[in-house]
């Protein structure tokens, strides 16, 4: 409860300070007291000063929630404003909405949030990609934030895929239109190690509107491939025609692949576990583990080598602690945990030579302490006595 997050937060744990901070403000909600609204952003203070993006967009909506009189918009952009300078890509598309949607916004500035807009694009920011699409063929500025924050994933894809192949008619040939989808599901893998991409398959639009996956044409990891083409078979059309008759079609789709936020399940457990670790073997010489976060490639992920030689089989699986100098470079690295038959020493060999993206704060990249996972990461879970991500 209450008691252990505070624990937590007192001893420096950002995610913890944020995860209490919400806690409280929940609280002060549902009984509208002022001094837990207060305290609670207190606690997204400190973890904000820690350059943790997470707490400085909470900062931010929390300094923008309730009465007029209690509202402080000055103070709320410059938290924005900081995340966004250290690289968030949540923080530019919350600019741009507050800037148009927010009653307090002084000036409501197509230009400015089509400038926010245009940077959270350039980040992988899906939903301000989505806007742009929007306003681009329909809609204005405001009404396609509004149709973005309003419409749900699946809708909202239907909704933009027409623009990308619109039905035609030539010598009698309607092409086909999508009318359902379902999201993909997200490699587990590649979502603690925090990549993202895109894939593009084919696929057979059947006569009754149903799909046949055909192949997957390009992908950013094989991983994504293959969910993409999974996915596919659930999609619904009507049907292409010929001739008045409907008939097979062959189309192809593009898929992108990008995480929401920092915080996903699964996670926090991982990089806890590992600063317990840390704390319980002061002989490995890892200090400063506030900031611990799981590493994130910048290039091909390493891979896990078995003490036989042979290809790693589907449950086998490494963690380790990194150390990622300010240019991307591993300084050292550090096994915690792995399967029967893995080489640990082979593998923290192997993630030495790769590279990855180090922490920026106020611009700048400095040296950061993470934690990767290689393999089989969901058999950590039960380790960690949580259940995994979907």
């Amino acid at each position: 409860g209450l008691r252990w997050l505070e624990r937590a937060s007192a001893a420096d744990d950002v995610a913890a300070q944020v995860e209490l901070g919400q806690a409280i403000e929940q609280k002060a909600k549902k009984v509208t007291l002022a001094e837990d609204h207060e305290r609670a952003q207190r606690w997204y203070m400190l973890s904000a000063e820690e350059d943790y993006h997470v707490a400085m967009r909470a900062l931010n909506r929390s300094l923008l929630e309730g009465p007029s009189e209690q509202r402080n918009w000055a103070l709320a952009t410059r938290w924005l404003d900081l995340a966004t300078e250290g690289g968030d890509r949540e923080a530019p598309y919350t600019r741009a909405l507050l800037e148009l949607l927010h009653p307090d916004s002084p000036h409501r500035s197509e230009v400015q949030a089509l400038i926010w807009l245009n940077l959270a694009h350039q980040r992988g920011n899906e939903r301000a990609t989505q806007v742009l699409k929007l306003a681009r063929h329909e809609q204005s500025l405001a009404a396609a934030m509004q149709t973005v924050l309003n419409t749900g994933y699946e809708d909202l894809y239907v909704k933009l895929f027409p623009k990308q192949a619109q039905p035609r008619k030539r010598d009698q040939v309607i092409q086909p239109e999508l009318t359902y989808i379902v999201r993909p599901t997200y490699p587990l893998s590649l979502r603690l190690l925090m990549i993202e991409g895109e894939a593009e398959v084919s696929f057979f639009v059947e006569p009754d509107g149903s799909t046949t996956p055909d192949s997957i044409i390009s992908a950013t990891h094989p991983l994504f491939g293959e969910a993409t083409l999974e996915v596919v078979k659930k999609f619904r059309f009507r049907p292409g025609q010929k001739n008045g008759r409907n008939v097979r079609t062959k189309m192809r789709v593009p898929m992108s692949f990008h995480l929401r936020d920092e915080q996903l399940l699964g996670v926090e457990e991982i990089v806890s576990d590992a600063k317990r670790y840390i704390e319980d073997h002061p002989q490995i010489g890892i200090q400063y583990t506030e900031n611990l976060t799981m590493a994130v490639p910048d290039g091909p992920a390493p891979s896990l080598v078995m003490a036989d030689g042979e290809a790693p089989g589907k449950d086998a699986y490494c963690s380790l602690l990194v150390v990622v100098r300010a240019d991307g470079g591993v300084a050292r690295t550090h096994p915690l945990s792995g399967s029967e038959g893995v080489d640990p020493k082979a593998t923290a060999e192997a993630v030495l030579k790769a590279r990855f993206k180090p922490r920026v704060v106020q611009g700048k990249p400095e040296q950061t302490n993470c934690v990767i996972v290689l393999g089989a990461v969901e058999k950590l879970y039960p380790m960690l006595g949580i259940k995994a991500p979907n």
